[in-house]
């Protein structure tokens, strides 16, 4: 089992209410709807920092908890161009992945070159 901390967190009334209502249509416990739109929200905010290019896709990767080709999955569904040279992609990826993405690869693009499109 994982670990986990208490955090006490402060909203104000308008915020709670919006919550419970939430809540109440997911039918969720309030704990568990919280960790949601939290998650939810990292992964919303790395992707935009990504985009920002605040964020490298190994970083973001690191900071949503997920592997590289799982990261690059999510950026293809919100629809990210991914902007990556083919070494370094080929730094970052262990065996195991390099070979799935290059398969992947293969299928979206074709070619050894540069990375730089964007997913439709």
């Amino acid at each position: 089992m994982k670990k986990t901390s208490v955090v006490t967190l402060r909203l104000s009334r308008r915020d709670l209410r919006r919550l419970e209502e939430l809540r109440r249509v997911e039918d969720f416990d309030r704990s568990t709807m919280i960790k949601m739109l939290i998650e939810e929200g990292m992964r919303r905010r790395v992707v935009e920092l990504y985009r920002r290019e605040k964020l490298t896709s190994g970083r973001a990767a690191e900071i949503l908890g997920v592997s590289l080709r799982e990261f690059l999955e999510i950026l293809e569904r919100e629809g990210v161009p991914i902007n990556w040279d083919i070494e370094g992609i080929r730094a970052y990826l262990t065996e195991k992945d390099l070979k799935r993405f290059e398969k992947w690869w293969t299928n979206h693009a074709g070619d050894d070159a540069e990375i730089k499109y964007k997913v439709e």
